[in-house]
């Protein structure tokens, strides 16, 4: 499954409290929550591990582009999730 979405400080201005030298990124929380709801959306509603590369930055201006990959299931049933993003515009 391949989820889309964008996170701005206009259209989600409770980012703006995440700032982490001087960069407003998003919190690990709502990582988990976007990872969680995906999840869901295809039968697995648990989160086992969740890993960050980099952290999700949020522009001061424009937006940034999200999308979530939720991979088949392997043996067990657990799925691999990816989160990335990138710049409107880039």
């Amino acid at each position: 499954m391949l989820l889309t979405g964008r996170l701005s400080l206009v259209s989600h201005g409770w980012l703006a409290d995440h700032v982490v030298w001087g960069v407003v990124v998003v919190p690990g929380a709502a990582l988990v929550e976007l990872v969680l709801r995906a999840g869901d959306g295809v039968g697995c509603g648990w989160l086992e591990e969740l890993t960050l590369e980099v952290p999700l930055v949020v522009p001061e201006r424009g937006g940034v582009q999200v999308q979530l990959s939720v991979g088949v299931p392997d043996g067990v049933g657990r799925r691999v999730v990816g989160v990335f993003s990138r710049l409107e515009g880039a």
